[in-house]
């Protein structure tokens, strides 16, 4: 794993299945939730781990130390063990620079411990959701953060999507669009 990756989950549950229906996605195949990794730390001190936005995982966070309904770092092995689905690692296309790494950092880490936007994330849900939100509420609003959108900001801080709403999209929408313009290697399944 490298920074910028995401690594992909579809849960085996109910509500992974509703939002893959609503996304587009096939359940229990399509992706229902999304994780970037980063790097954090100082020389022999770093570690690379994935920030996801989650309500479900109980685990405490790598830095912050405290478990959070929300935005969390997590080592990947961690989450291996304690989730149930399905889980895909897809490379960046072209590896992040040291000082893009730097900035995706620098981009994800204040933003641990921000609650789950569950509103939010129901209105990426499909096209229709997406569009409808940026005209009513404008660009996304990150006093809460649901898991895709900050990827896709992630991937925007770096300059890696081109996006005019981080907020517009869902995991399905995100994975799929990277792989169609290049952003994204082919997955390989990690669980």
């Amino acid at each position: 794993m490298k920074p910028g990756d995401i690594i992909a989950f579809s849960g085996a549950n109910l509500i992974s299945d509703f939002l893959n229906c609503v996304t587009y996605g096939i359940p229990r195949i399509s992706i229902s939730h999304v994780a970037i990794v980063a790097d954090y730390g100082v020389a022999e001190a770093r570690a690379t781990l994935i920030f996801e936005s989650t309500t479900d995982n109980y685990s405490p966070c790598e830095i912050r130390g405290i478990a959070t309904r929300g935005c969390q770092a997590q080592f990947l092995n961690t989450r291996l063990l304690n989730y149930a689905g399905a889980i895909w690692h897809y490379p960046l296309a072209t590896p992040l620079s040291q000082a893009e790494s730097e900035a995706l950092t620098a981009y994800l880490v204040p933003m641990l411990g921000t609650p789950y936007g569950e509103i939010a994330a129901f209105r990426s849900g499909g096209l229709g959701w997406s569009w409808l939100e940026q005209k009513i509420h404008g660009p996304a609003n990150l006093s809460s953060i649901f898991c895709s959108e900050w990827a896709a900001g992630g991937h925007h801080a770096v300059n890696r999507l081109v996006t005019d709403n981080i907020g517009k999209w869902n995991p399905n929408r995100l994975i799929r669009h990277e792989r169609h313009h290049g952003i994204l290697s082919p997955p390989m399944r990690l669980k």
